[in-house]
This record gives C-alpha cells, sequence and structure tokens, in this order.
C-alpha cells in the first residue's frame, strides 16, 4: 500500500494544486496525487528528499523549475549541463540492497543541439549521480573532458565526428586508444 501525505503538510502552490484536483476530479483520482512514490525535491540545501507526486509536479512544471540546474557551463561551442531530474531513473537495479535512487544527470551538447554536429563521440554523452556532490563531481568532470576536447590535434578530431562503422583501421587505433585513456 502506498504512503499518502497529509494535504495540510503540502506546500502553498502544491496544497492549492491538489485542491483544484479534487475539485475537477474528484477525491478518489486526487489521491494519486498525494503518493509517495519514486519522487524527490531539492530542499533548500539541494539535497534530494522524497516527496508526493503533487510537490514534485510542482517543482518540476512551477515557475521556478529552472531550480533543477545545477551546474550549466557554455564552452566554445560546448554545453554541459547537470540537471535534478526529480524522477528515480534507477528503474532495474531496486532489488539491490545497496540501491540509492538515482536523480541526477549530466549531459554534453554541441552548439545547443547543432544538427551539424562535429563530434558524434562527444556530443549528448550522459552521466547519472545518486548525490549532489556526485552530481557536481561529475559535471566538473564531463567540463575538463570538454576541454581536452577542444585541445586535441585536429586528426583525432576529425576521426571522432565521424561514425563508428566509417573508421578507418587507422582511425579505429587513434580512437580507440584515447577513449581507453579518458574513459579509464
Amino acid at each position: 500500500m502506498p504512503r499518502l501525505a497529509n494535504p495540510l503538510d503540502l506546500s502553498p502552490a502544491a496544497l492549492k494544486f491538489y485542491t483544484d484536483s479534487v475539485e475537477k476530479m474528484g477525491a478518489k483520482f486526487s489521491q494519486m496525487l498525494l503518493e509517495y512514490r519514486d519522487h524527490y525535491v531539492l530542499d533548500d540545501d539541494m539535497n534530494p528528499v522524497e516527496a508526493p507526486f503533487v510537490e514534485w509536479a510542482v517543482m518540476y512544471a512551477g515557475p521556478n523549475h529552472n531550480e533543477r540546474v545545477i551546474r550549466r557551463d557554455e564552452i566554445g561551442k560546448w554545453l554541459v549541463s547537470t540537471v535534478f531530474l526529480g524522477m528515480d531513473h534507477g528503474f532495474n537495479y531496486r532489488e539491490s540492497a545497496t540501491y540509492r535512487p538515482i536523480l541526477f544527470e549530466t549531459m554534453i551538447f554541441y552548439e545547443a543541439f547543432h544538427p551539424a554536429n562535429t563530434s558524434r563521440w562527444l556530443d549528448k554523452r550522459q552521466w547519472r549521480y545518486c548525490t549532489t556532490p556526485e552530481a557536481v563531481a561529475g559535471h566538473d568532470h564531463a567540463v575538463e573532458l570538454v576541454r581536452r576536447h577542444q585541445r586535441l590535434p585536429r586528426k583525432l578530431k576529425k576521426a571522432l565526428g565521424t561514425p563508428n562503422d566509417c573508421w578507418t583501421p587507422g582511425q579505429r587505433q587513434l580512437v580507440g586508444a584515447y577513449v581507453r585513456r579518458i574513459d579509464g
């Protein structure tokens, strides 16, 4: 049986959302909005806290939804973004005794989704994390990765910009050595 929040404990915006829902949809349907189920919000110290669906919905779509951005760096034509997802993205691992919810994500984009991407290997790289400190450290790692990529020789950048199935044996060896070195 799911755990339910007390409507009186909701934030003012969430309480309004809930009461409007009760008026429009009825109490039975609106009870789902009070369930704690894989939804999280950030507290004042930027730590994730489990929350009922209605609190998550207000945080996610409300006027302060940009507060979910933990870090954002533009490096030349590259964008490194780390955000709070607000939902547990560890779908396949919940049965583990040491399970922690996956709530943050870092991604790298080239020219803010520019279609003529020059490095398919680095564009849209993604990492996910469980805690705010892990997410910040991962963001810093991604920023360093982009900075190193900008200093690469043109030959390696060109190889990284071609699809894997088009690499020549020489490019495959060059890229493989580079990727092994930085991905560890």
